[in-house]
C-alpha cells in the first residue's frame, strides 16, 4: 500500500511540473531599447519588470527630435496557448513630454497599448511590436492614432 501511495503522490508530482513551470514569468526584468515611430519618431531606453506571468509595469525615457518623454505604464501578459514564449500585451499608461524649444508648454498623453512580444527561447532576448496611440490631455487635446513601437530587450 505504501508504495503505491509513493508511486502515485511521485507520478502526480512529475505531471504537475510541467503545468507550474508554464505559469512561470517569461522573465522578471528586461531592459533594452525601444524604437516609436508614427508621427514624429522616438529612440530611447526601456525596463519592464514582471510580477507575475501576466501583470507588468514599464517605464521609459525616450527622445525625439528636440522632445524627451517619461513613461509609465501598465500592461496585462495574455498567453498564447501553443507556444509558452509567445504572449500578447494590452496595458495603459502615461507619459510627459518635454520640448527642449519653445515649441509651448510640455505635454501629458494617455497611451493604451496592445501588441504582441516573445523571449526566444534559449536566449535572453525579448522583442515585441505594438501599437501605442497617445491622447493629449493638455494645450488642445491632439490626438495621433498612428504610432507603432519596437522594443528590444536583454531579460534577466
Amino acid at each position: 500500500m505504501r508504495k503505491t501511495l509513493f508511486l502515485f503522490l511521485v507520478l502526480l508530482l512529475a505531471a504537475a511540473a510541467p503545468v507550474a513551470a508554464q505559469k512561470t514569468p517569461l522573465y522578471r526584468n528586461a531592459v533594452g531599447g525601444r524604437l516609436e515611430f508614427g508621427y514624429g519618431s522616438w529612440v530611447g531606453v526601456s525596463w519592464k519588470h514582471l510580477y507575475t506571468r501576466h501583470h507588468a509595469s514599464e517605464v521609459a525615457v525616450l527622445f525625439g527630435y528636440l522632445t524627451q518623454v517619461l513613461a509609465a505604464e501598465y500592461h496585462f501578459n495574455g498567453d498564447f496557448r501553443k507556444d509558452p514564449n509567445f504572449q500578447w500585451v494590452l496595458g495603459l499608461g502615461g507619459a510627459y513630454a518635454r520640448y527642449k524649444r519653445n515649441f509651448g508648454p510640455d505635454d501629458f498623453y494617455l497611451r493604451p497599448i496592445a501588441g504582441v512580444e516573445a523571449r526566444f527561447k534559449g536566449t535572453a532576448i525579448n522583442m515585441g511590436i505594438e501599437w501605442r496611440p497617445m491622447f493629449q490631455l493638455t494645450n488642445g487635446g491632439s490626438n495621433t492614432l498612428t504610432r507603432f513601437s519596437i522594443p528590444i530587450r536583454i531579460a534577466f
